[in-house]
């Protein structure tokens, strides 16, 4: 707290008087107010350290979910131009005798199941590129991994220094501190 300065003007002597109080009670509770903010502090830090982690997550995943969506939707697109291939290959070995008409509308109704597969491999692909335009916040045309999917998480983050690598962890011990410096005020 701030001294109080009181000034005083009198006809008599003496004629000014000037005088500057401080009350002593801020000395005992001083440093467990300082230790309770230092805590608020670090837990403010490991509260930002806890965001960027999972804005990060939640980046990764996606970006991996519609890597992974894309690559799927080209594997069934390669799978339903074989099939396809294969339906034609039927027919034509059904005109030449080699194999029955059964054999042939086996391979048609596989070609179909491709193309089921194909319509949800193509809403999956949809819906992991909106969720990552989502997570991004703005258009995404092309999607190119800039690295291993592990890359970075062998790394404790920098918070405080406690050398406690969880923000979560680091929140609730700055909690119990600012906590601890708060009863010690009272």
């Amino acid at each position: 707290p701030n001294p109080i300065l009181t000034f005083k003007h009198s006809e008599t002597s003496p004629i000014e008087d000037a005088s500057i109080s401080q009350p002593l009670d801020w000395l005992l509770t001083r440093g467990a107010n300082r230790a309770a903010a230092r805590a608020g502090l670090l837990g403010a830090e490991a509260d930002s350290a806890l965001i960027a982690a999972q804005v990060g997550y939640e980046v990764r995943v996606a970006f991996y979910t519609s890597l992974a969506a894309s690559e799927s939707w080209r594997l069934v697109a390669a799978q339903a131009a074989t099939a396809d291939s294969l339906v034609a290959f039927a027919a034509e070995r059904v005109r030449a005798g080699d194999i029955s008409v059964l054999e042939r509308e086996q391979f048609e109704v596989e070609a179909g199941r491709v193309f089921q597969l194909g319509l949800r491999s193509y809403e999956a692909r949809l819906a992991a590129a909106i969720s990552l335009r989502r997570v991004l916040g703005g258009a995404i045309t092309t999607l190119v991994p800039v690295g291993r999917l592990d890359r970075g998480m062998d790394i404790t983050l920098p918070i405080g220094d406690q050398g406690l690598g969880s923000p979560l962890l680091q929140r609730a011990v700055s909690d119990s501190a600012a906590q601890r410096a708060l009863s010690q005020a009272s």
